[in-house]
């Protein structure tokens, strides 16, 4: 699921709990409205019944017969416009003009039931027994089911043109507040992208005021910690080169005896790995935008020329990247060391391939090696800078970090998964754009 925005959360969730409050008030109101209408339907037909009840007696107590005291009775009741039906227990049914449906006539005395008529017509009917007698009265409250109905669409509308009204409102009334921290992180973004640091936007709040003033403080803090911690390494960096030349000087001096001809090899390795931790503290002390001698680099004949004789390389004729040429060997190199390193007397095998769209291509550089090979937990920690593995004894843990920040510097970015079959490491970086490609067809 995609993030939303701060106002689009916001205006969610005040919208559900506004919609919700309101739809329980109005819903609340509405069932009231509703429980009321029938409740006093059932109280007319209740009262129309005893009424029915009280003027049959009355008849019955004057020495009318009973045929004319029943006609005397639903005459009366006619003028009320009430719906009445008086049942014989021996089955005789004697109905008022109103009718209503035939369904109610069984309702039992004590008891009140509501039914349609052939028309679609709403009653609400209760039934008493009376003697030899039962009545079953009540009226046609079709009137009160309408009403009941327009009742629902209006509370509907009004719930939908109160939110939407709703929304309105929270949109001006977050719009401006909204407006400052969008700015304020759009300046956040601005630094984090090693952009000079523009002062930070006024907000127009007092909490965001007093937000933005710290982050500034803090930010500027930062920054020229790492501007200090860059320009010391690169200092101690330069300074250590002229001993380093001057080393490399005297080695080719030195003559030839047997005690020479053992130490001054390895004097070379060690002196050629201080060479190398140097120039990773070179690269690794440079901003991130600053990428010097952007030139076009042919990244398989880089490949070729640093592959020695046990390494497998498989690499198209051209794989031509614009990018600084130095920091994709010096890259490509610490990742050939870091395999031989581990691969013992095995084969090292390297890829060069392409990924990416058509518009966005880059170029896969790929190492492949046949040792123990790392846990999954340690991938995720290997291009840190200082990180070594357990096995690892005389590494500086630059090289695998200057991995990562050359393939930084060119749009791109390092990869660690085990080998085939379990076996070894997969260590790829990527450089891009890839501006030529180029595979030769082989001759017939």
């Amino acid at each position: 699921m995609g993030s939303r925005t701060l106002q689009g959360t916001l205006t969610v969730r005040v919208l559900a709990i506004a919609g919700l409050a309101l739809a329980l008030a109005l819903g609340t109101s509405l069932g009231v409205t509703i429980r009321a209408l029938e409740r006093a339907d059932t109280d007319a037909a209740r009262e129309q019944v005893n009424h029915v009840l009280r003027t049959l007696a009355m008849e019955r107590a004057e020495g009318d017969p009973y045929p004319l005291a029943l006609k005397e009775v639903l005459e009366e009741t006619d003028l009320e416009g009430a719906a009445v039906a008086i049942v014989d227990d021996a089955g005789p049914v004697h109905r008022g003009a109103v009718r209503f449906p035939d369904g109610l006539l069984h309702v039992a005395p004590g008891t009140c039931a509501s039914g349609r008529d052939a028309r679609g017509s709403l009653f609400r009917v209760c039934a008493e027994h009376l003697g030899d007698v039962t009545v079953i009265a009540g009226f046609d409250v079709e009137r009160h089911a309408t009403l009941a109905s327009d009742l629902g669409r209006v509370t509907l509308a009004l719930v939908v043109v109160t939110l939407a009204l709703l929304v309105l409102a929270v949109h001006f009334a977050l719009r401006r507040p909204l407006r400052s921290l969008a700015a304020l992180v759009g300046w956040a973004e601005s630094v984090a992208e090693r952009a000079p640091m523009p002062p930070p936007p006024l907000a127009e709040t007092e909490e965001l005021q007093r937000l933005s003033a710290s982050f500034a403080t803090l930010v500027r803090r930062l920054l020229d910690a790492l501007d200090r911690e860059r320009s010391t390494a690169a200092h101690i960096a330069h300074e250590l080169r002229t001993p380093l030349t001057t080393i490399i000087a005297e080695l080719e001096n030195i003559p030839a005896s047997p005690e020479s001809d053992a130490a001054v090899p390895r004097i070379r390795q060690d002196v050629a790995r201080l060479s190398r931790v140097i120039d990773a503290v070179l690269v690794l002390s440079r901003p991130e935008g600053d990428q010097a001698g952007s030139v076009v680099v042919n990244v398989a004949d880089v490949a070729r020329e640093l592959a020695e004789s046990a390494t497998k390389v498989d690499a198209p004729d051209e794989a031509l990247v614009e990018g600084d040429a130095e920091l994709v060997r010096m890259a490509l190199e610490n990742l050939l060391d870091n395999a031989r390193k581990y691969s013992g007397h095995a084969a090292v095998r390297l890829t060069i391939s392409r990924e990416g769209s058509q518009d966005d291509a880059r170029v896969r550089v790929a190492v492949e090696d046949d040792g123990p090979g790392l846990p999954v937990a340690d991938r995720t920690r290997m291009f840190d800078r200082h990180w070594r593995g357990v096995s690892d004894r005389g590494g500086s843990g630059l090289g695998l970090a200057l991995v990562a920040a050359v393939a930084q510097r060119h749009a791109g970015e390092v990869r660690a998964e085990c080998g085939e079959g379990g076996r070894g490491l997969i260590v790829a970086f990527t450089v891009g754009p890839l501006v030529g490609w180029h595979v030769e067809e082989p001759r017939a």
